[in-house]
């Protein structure tokens, strides 16, 4: 039995996140995807964090809100899979309280009882009354190698 690591190959890398961000997928996009924020990540691959929890706070539909396109493009270059947003993502503005943004967390349903898909890192951006955490076009790159 020979046993490899990273056996995967481009082509389905491709196809996982065409599946999970595209219509362009061997089946329909999934159709709940949702984005929140965190003020802290103690195991990314467990799926522990911190929500943030400033006043409005709530999770962001990202696809499957019945829009026309996709908020992703998909694409190969040089052996890594990248889905990329294609339209800037806003979070309610801060009614109250301060967070320190940490992280953004992409799952599968707006409550808690949702499934961490992927966990990344942002630049630590503390969030006041009155601020609006937003992802410009082409800021949120998910990769897969």
């Amino acid at each position: 039995m020979t046993t490899t690591t990273n056996a995967a190959s481009n082509y389905l890398e491709l196809k996982l996140l065409q599946h999970i961000f595209t219509t362009s997928g061997y089946t329909s996009p999934n159709a709940s995807l949702y984005l929140a924020l965190a003020t802290a990540v103690s195991d990314a691959e467990a799926g522990s964090f911190t929500e943030a929890n400033f006043g409005s706070y709530a999770r962001v539909q990202i696809y499957g809100d019945g829009s026309t396109s996709p908020y992703w493009t998909v694409s190969n270059s040089s052996g890594t899979v990248t889905a990329k947003n294609t339209g800037a993502i806003s979070f309610p503005e801060s009614t109250s309280g301060t967070n320190t943004i940490t992280h953004v967390v992409l799952l599968d349903h707006a409550t808690n009882s949702s499934n961490v898909l992927f966990v990344g890192d942002v630049t630590d951006r503390t969030i006041l009354t009155g601020d609006i955490f937003r992802i410009n076009n082409n800021n949120l790159s998910i990769e897969l190698k």
